[in-house]
């Protein structure tokens, strides 16, 4: 490589080591052409990327940005799975396509870099279970309506009950009594300016940290309002990846074919055996938005599709 084409190459690679906020190493060795493909498609329907580097490069690129604590880690074939959204999506995405078709054989993660932490495999496992940020903020919510809203009237004191739990919660012993937590009045703003401010991994210890202290539980959350209301129940995980299954081809069969042939990459024979052994799913884990595109073509074409 050139002097100029490696500058560039470090150059770019840094830009994005500075927007990771995730960014998981994988070991991949014997994944087809198409295999790497569906995986980055899933990856950018989540805000992120699948980048194969050279680890020369990356131990350059990554000076001064937060993957700077992984670069005694460059070694080997590595590919970088790299996300600039929610943490957990990009993570979620890897262990399911890694559990599919035994591609555990083929690729594996080694570690992750989380907002600035560094994760083993096995904690970047965990990280993949958690809920979305969406969500997460769906439960923090729910975990304040009960018990603050029972033990305060207004809202400057929810506020500051709240934050002087935050407090507490992350700088006192369990043992401790809440009396002795002191919390400045904040307006509404400045309360969701730190929230908003806020972690998948801070808002997933908060979450959990609200629910022991105050007893509220997902499945339970009391609306704000008063006592005696409704429980709702627990936002569900967002969902990432989608299945688009064939009921019926209709009577355009041979074009149904040439799409599915398009969208799949299958031989005539394969295609025409899936087309005509409807209901058949057509591609399974793909992101919502490739998802919506294939089942377009298809229905063009007069065939019926659902999306699951």
């Amino acid at each position: 490589m050139r002097k100029e084409a490696k500058t560039e190459a470090i150059a770019e690679l840094h830009e994005k080591f500075s927007r990771a906020r995730v960014a998981v190493l994988t070991e991949c060795v014997g994944l087809e052409g198409q295999e790497v493909t569906e995986l980055r498609r899933r990856l950018r329907g989540v805000k992120a990327e699948l980048k194969v580097v050279k680890n020369t490069l990356a131990v350059l690129a990554a000076e001064g940005t937060p993957m700077s604590i992984a670069k005694e880690h460059f070694k080997g074939p590595l590919s970088l799975a790299i996300g600039y959204d929610d943490p957990a999506l990009p993570a979620k995405i890897l262990r399911d396509f890694i559990a599919q078709e035994k591609r555990d054989k083929k690729m594996r993660v080694t570690l992750g870099m989380v907002e600035g932490i560094l994760f083993d495999a096995a904690r970047m496992k965990a990280v993949a279970d958690l809920p979305s940020r969406n969500v997460l903020l769906s439960l923090l919510l729910a975990r304040m309506q009960s018990p603050i809203v029972g033990l305060v009237g207004t809202m400057n004191g929810i506020l500051s009950n709240f934050v002087g739990v935050l407090m507490a919660i992350k700088d006192k012993p369990k043992e401790e009594s809440m009396s002795g937590a002191t919390a400045e009045k904040l307006s509404k703003e400045d309360f969701i300016k730190m929230i908003e401010g806020m972690t998948v991994l801070e808002l997933d210890d908060y979450v959990k940290a609200l629910q022991e202290r105050f007893g509220v539980t997902a499945a339970a959350p009391v609306a704000a309002g008063g006592g005696g209301g409704a429980a709702a129940a627990a936002p569900a995980e967002e969902k990432t990846s989608f299945d688009v299954v064939l009921t019926n081809a209709g009577e355009k069969k041979i074009q149904v074919i040439k799409v599915v042939r398009e969208v799949t990459n299958l031989g005539l024979k394969e295609a025409k055996d899936l087309v005509e052994g409807a209901p058949k799913p057509v591609k399974t884990s793909v992101t919502k938005e490739e998802a919506d595109t294939i089942k377009k073509k298809l229905e063009e074409q007069g065939a019926k599709i659902d999306i699951k």
